[in-house]
């Protein structure tokens, strides 16, 4: 099974202001358009606007000496826009953060699978194909937030955190159902969805609520 939202971990070749490259990197065009680009020591987030094989644009100013980065689908910015804690380092360190990111990785990516399950073939594998893999960001966060209240209740006995953890729980299991609805899947490959793929991909639909 493929995990969909795997970090990426680069060298920057080069940068300017709004962009950086990575000569050795082969994306496909705009795969991570949406997604989260990490850089610097402190680990400053900037939303990807589109890429092409090699290199990331991104709306902010980037300046510094830049070596390594990230590619991350959520940021602790993007996290911080439903949930003011995820801006505390102290509370959900970068690690603790990372590690929250990873479980949702896995788990949410095979979510996905099941619900596609029935489109596969020898030929086409529909994890590959999907166009709109940012229809899943909302959710994806509300898990990491989550699981990250849910160790925090543990560890700390917090009364508080163990409210955040059934708070996100529920979010999270009330919206999944939804975002998986809302994929839409190329199935000629073209890389654009026709009227008749909106059709097709209604089987989907069907197959996860049966």
């Amino acid at each position: 099974m493929t995990n969909l939202f795997d970090r990426y971990t680069g060298t920057v070749s080069s940068y300017d202001s709004t962009s950086l490259t990575d000569s050795t990197a082969n994306w496909t065009v705009n795969e991570y358009a949406g997604w989260y680009v990490l850089v610097g020591e402190d680990n400053k987030s900037f939303k990807i606007t589109s890429n092409t094989a090699t290199t990331l644009t991104f709306d902010n100013d980037l300046n510094g000496t830049l070596h390594n980065f990230y590619i991350t689908f959520v940021s602790r910015d993007r996290i911080a826009e439903i949930e003011s804690d995820a801006s505390n380092a102290t509370m959900m360190s970068n690690a603790f953060l990372f590690k929250k990111h990873d479980l949702a990785n896995y788990d949410i990516s095979s979510k996905v699978f099941a619900y596609l399950r029935s489109q596969y073939r020898e030929d086409f594998d529909p994890l590959a194909n999907i166009l709109n893999l940012i229809s899943l960001q909302q959710v994806f966060c509300y898990y990491v937030l989550a699981k990250a209240y849910q160790d925090l209740s543990i560890n700390q006995d917090s009364f508080e955190s163990f409210k955040g953890y059934n708070m996100y729980e529920k979010s999270y299991n009330d919206t999944i159902k939804d975002a998986l609805q809302m994929l839409q899947i190329d199935l000629d490959q073209s890389g654009t969805l026709d009227n008749s793929e909106i059709l097709s991909n209604d089987g989907a639909i069907k197959y996860f609520t049966r």
